[in-house]
């Protein structure tokens, strides 16, 4: 039986600009993009000269239709979905910006991720716009595709604790310095208004 796993990366960076290494190429290795109002974009797949005749590389629509541009872009915070059946590695190059990074969160549900290349300390992000009464809430997506810890963002204005991310929500657990967000890793995110994370300098 053929299994998948679905890993949500994000990134400022060109779809030509992700190597990979190892993976089978035949046409089931596949990256789709989720746009800022969480509806989905379009789908990549990576195809090797090995297994389909064409030059190693994403092509737009797969098996070698349209192969992707300068304009195929992953724009900061913006994410996608990997499916492969099996495991292979994506190594990324791109301009790291300098500066606070600012990510707008649309209402309703979207994938973002950390658009950094290190690790940044949930409780650094901050979220402003966010109605702060208990749901708005982010959670992880594990490496393995499984779900991790889910946090909320709460404000002293609607629950009275100090604004921040707190772990299983209504201020009963507030992030440490042990809850991070990966380099490579996303959160699903569900706002109630529009809102914007910005992600601390790291230059």
């Amino acid at each position: 039986m053929r299994t998948s796993t679905f890993r949500a990366i994000s990134g400022d960076y060109k779809v030509s600009d992700i190597k990979v290494s190892g993976a089978p190429g035949g046409g089931n290795d596949t990256a789709q993009l989720m746009n800022a109002d969480g509806t989905w974009g379009t789908t990549y797949t990576y195809l090797t000269e090995d297994e389909m005749g064409v030059p190693d590389g994403w092509y737009k629509d797969g098996f070698g239709d349209e192969a992707v541009t300068d304009e195929d872009v992953i724009m900061k915070g913006q994410a996608f979905i990997i499916s492969s059946p099996a495991e292979f590695t994506l190594t990324v190059s791109g301009v790291v910006e300098a500066g606070i990074v600012s990510v707008d969160v649309p209402t309703g549900w979207s994938i973002i991720g950390n658009p950094t290349p290190v690790a940044v300390k949930i409780s650094d992000i901050i979220m402003t716009g966010a109605a702060g009464g208990g749901n708005d809430t982010a959670q992880k997506m594990q490496a393995s595709g499984k779900w991790g810890q889910m946090y909320t963002y709460l404000t002293e204005d609607e629950m009275g604790v100090a604004d921040g991310w707190y772990r299983a929500g209504f201020g009963d657990e507030a992030v440490t310095d042990e809850d991070t967000l990966e380099p490579g890793e996303s959160m699903i995110f569900s706002s109630v208004n529009s809102a914007v994370l910005k992600f601390p300098a790291v230059l």
